[in-house]
This record gives C-alpha cells, sequence and structure tokens, in this order.
C-alpha cells in the first residue's frame, strides 16, 4: 500500500475474496448469501472489495454489485485453474492486499503461487462428501480415484500449505474437526452463528413471519418438511427410506421435499419405488412466502444432512414453532438440544430416523414442549452481535496482515449504510481474455 510523506496509509487494504459462487449466481446458497453481505459491510467501511468465482450461464466477465468488484474466471470447477493462470500470467493476486479464500471442496493451493497475506474462511471441511458426491459427478471408477486424490489433498496437503493463515469458521465441532485433520489450533478462530444473520433474519424472512404472526394452524394431518440443495450428501434419501416405518403408525403422512439439485431425478425414482409417490411431494424452488408457511404448517422438519457449515433451516424451523429432527453430523447437531428443542440420530441411519419422527408425532406434549423451548432459544439469540463480532475480528486480521492502522474505527451502521458507487482501484482489464 502507499504511504504518504508522514509514513501514513494513503488508503484501506484492498481485499480479494476468492469464492466459487456469488451473489448472483442462481445456484448461490446461504454461505454466498452471508459472505456477500459481509463483503458488503467491509465495502461500506472503505476498502476496496473485489471477489473471484466461476461463470455461469450469461454472466457477465465482470460486473460491480453492492460496491463489489466481481470477476468471474471458468466455470464453477475450472475457477481455481483460470485464478492460477491469471496469477502466473499477469500476477493478478498481488494487485491486492490481503487474500481471503473460501476453503471449499479442494484447496486452491494459493500459497504455492502468492506470497500475499492470506486467510481462510472454512464453514466445514468436505471429508466424506467427496465419495458420496464424486462417482454420481463424474461416475464410478473416475469418481472414486478423484474423490481418494481429493481427500489426500485435503488432510495431508491442505493442513501444510496453510498452516500460517488464519481460518475462520462456525462451529464447535468444524473446528475440532478441522484440528483434528492437522490446522494449528491455535489458528483456528471459531465465532458460531456468525454467518447466519441473512439467511435467518433477512428483512425479507422477518416480514413474512411477521405477516404470519407464527400462529399458523398445525395441519391435522402429519407433516414433515425437508429443505435444502437435493444433492446425496444432504441425506434426503435417508428421510425418504424412513416413510415407509412412519406410514405405518400415520399412514396419511405427508413429507415435503422442498429444493433442487442434480440429485431430485434419483430421489423421485426412490420415492417411486417404495410406492410412495403420494407420501413424498417435491414442490421444487418456493417463494419465501410459501416456504415459511410450508415450515409453520408442518410438525416437524428434518434435517438428515451428513455434513453442513450451517443448517438455517432448523433456526427457521424454531423460528415458525416446528421442531428439528437432525441428524448427528458436524455443522448440524450443535443446533439441537437432544430432548429440549429437538431429537437427533446418527446421520446415515433411517430406521433411527423413523423412530424418531414416530416419538415425535405420538407425543404432542413433547413435541409443544420443544416447540417452546426451541422457540425461546432461537428469539434470545443475538444474531447482529455474532456478525459484529465476525467484521470486527475479520478487520482486525485484514489490518495486522496488510499493516494498515486507522486512526480511529468508527463502526458503519449495517442497515443504514449506502453502497459505494464508484469502481474499486484495481483494474479489471487484464482479466478480459479469460
Amino acid at each position: 500500500m502507499q504511504l504518504d510523506s508522514s509514513g501514513k496509509f494513503l488508503r484501506k487494504p484492498s481485499i480479494l475474496f476468492v469464492w466459487n459462487k456469488d451473489i448472483k449466481n442462481p445456484g448461490a446458497g446461504g454461505g454466498t448469501i452471508e459472505l456477500h453481505a459481509v463483503m458488503k459491510r467491509l465495502a461500506d467501511k472503505g476498502y476496496r472489495i473485489t471477489q473471484v468465482s466461476g461463470n455461469f450461464p450469461r454472466s457477465k466477465k465482470s460486473e460491480e454489485v453492492d460496491g463489489i468488484n466481481i470477476v468471474r474466471l471458468g466455470k464453477l470447477y475450472t475457477m481455481p485453474f483460470f485464478l492460477w493462470k491469471a496469477q502466473l500470467l499477469n500476477r493478478f493476486i498481488e494487485k491486492f492486499d490481503v487474500v481471503v479464500e473460501g476453503l471449499g471442496y479442494v484447496s486452491l493451493g494459493l500459497p504455492l503461487v502468492t506470497r500475499r497475506p492470506l486467510m481462510v474462511i472454512c464453514a466445514h471441511l468436505p471429508k466424506e462428501i467427496f465419495f458420496i458426491e464424486g462417482p454420481i459427478t463424474m461416475g464410478k471408477p473416475l469418481g472414486y480415484v478423484t474423490a481418494t486424490l481429493a481427500r489426500f489433498i485435503e488432510s495431508v496437503l491442505t493442513p501444510r500449505l496453510y498452516k500460517n493463515a488464519k481460518v475462520f469458521t462456525f462451529s464447535e465441532s468444524t473446528k475440532k474437526d478441522m484440528v483434528e485433520t492437522g490446522f494449528p489450533e491455535n489458528n483456528v478462530i471459531m465465532i458460531p452463528y456468525a454467518l447466519a444473520h441473512y439467511t435467518t433474519h433477512s428483512e425479507d424472512n422477518l416480514k413474512q413471519l411477521s405477516e404470519m404472526n407464527l400462529e399458523l394452524v398445525k395441519q391435522e394431518r402429519p407433516s414433515i418438511v425437508c429443505i435444502g440443495r437435493l444433492r446425496k450428501y444432504k441425506g434426503v434419501q435417508d428421510l425418504i427410506k424412513a416413510v415407509p416405518k412412519i406410514k405405518q403408525d400415520f399412514p396419511d403422512v405427508k413429507v415435503h421435499i422442498v429444493g433442487k439439485g442434480q440429485y431430485e431425478e434419483e430421489l423421485k425414482e426412490l420415492a417411486k419405488s417404495l410406492g410412495l409417490e403420494k407420501s413424498v411431494i417435491f414442490p421444487g424452488y418456493i417463494t419465501t412466502k410459501e416456504k415459511f408457511e410450508l415450515i409453520a404448517s408442518s410438525q416437524l422438519l428434518v434435517m438428515p444432512s451428513y455434513r453442513e457449515g450451517f443448517a438455517t433451516p432448523v433456526f427457521e424451523a424454531q423460528l415458525c414453532g416446528t421442531v428439528p429432527v437432525v441428524s448427528d453430523a458436524v455443522g448440524v447437531k450443535e443446533l439441537v438440544v437432544p430432548g429440549k428443542t429437538g431429537l437427533v440420530f446418527p446421520r446415515g441411519n433411517s430406521e433411527a430416523l423413523a423412530e424418531c419422527v414416530v416419538h415425535l408425532l405420538k407425543d404432542e406434549k413433547l413435541r409443544q414442549q420443544m416447540r417452546e423451548n426451541g422457540l425461546q432459544s432461537v428469539k434470545t439469540m443475538d444474531w447482529r452481535k455474532k456478525e459484529e463480532e465476525f467484521i470486527d475480528a475479520l478487520e482486525k486480521q485484514i489490518q495486522d496482515l496488510s499493516g494498515y492502522q486507522p486512526a480511529s474505527r468508527s463502526r458503519v451502521s449495517p442497515f443504514n449504510s449506502r453502497m459505494p458507487s464508484g469502481k474499486a482501484e484495481t483494474e479489471l482489464s487484464p482479466l478480459t481474455s479469460y
């Protein structure tokens, strides 16, 4: 960064965020929404923010959104190679003072190509997800080989490459997972629930909840809802396999699978093979209002994932007075107090899942108590404070790594701030050929 004659910095640091999807991507999930909100906050504070992500159909090569310069390289899975190419040919990363990498399925290995100060945001490590999703995406022989290589990189190379980087994560189980994998414990900064404010407490969500007044009558017919992308690691197949056992006690039960994804057809075929076409419903994508109405009118929400960064539907269910039944997966199990705010079952165990559901559907008194406990728990959680804590910690690391020391730290309101209208200082033109 440039200094003036007195040795003071002329501007705040420029920051490069590397994340596979951006806010305009149709497949953007909760993590992308939350990260965008964080970048927007930093842009409001005067930091020059650029995000590198993958292209999607009809996307622009670069554009500015909410004061954030978005540069798209390659596609979702080829973006890392194009970023390496941009760095090796044009020294692209060197244009920035600090780099923040979103550690997704595989690390990008940025320490190998740049010595720029680096931080990492990691919602969760994929681990066994490689072997669940690889064969589906690439076919069995190549999928298993690729999964084995990816798992080796994750467990052996990544902890060594990023041994000096500060890593932000958002659940105790994910922090434990990372330390066991080999990341230095003193480098892993855990701030629980820090990336859940906008997906659970956005103005749109709160407006819908307010309009519903949380007083929708639960359906007389037993109703279960499951929300998320339809990928195999989300465990929806285990819920469908549990339905025949649930129907033994509740023959008219309805299960609503909300969302879409590459595993959708396999799930529909599974439901059909079990004769559940009338019991398992696939509404696809629905509006926010429809989502909350469906959650609030259902007795239970099931979250059967094998691994999550942060399972926001669990909190949405509690806000709607609906009891969650969740797997014991990383990023999920800590969102429920077993026996008090919901029930937890071993992931992948459809028999245990069915038993939890039947138990709660039979015991209305217990269900009502869990509903009250969960609603009270989620209402008393200070989401805004957690988000502020994360942004303050992130900003401190940025300043420490870049050497920037502000004269005073004035707080910008996350709700009244306006977006910068100009382009960031970083020029994007060298990337137009990619």
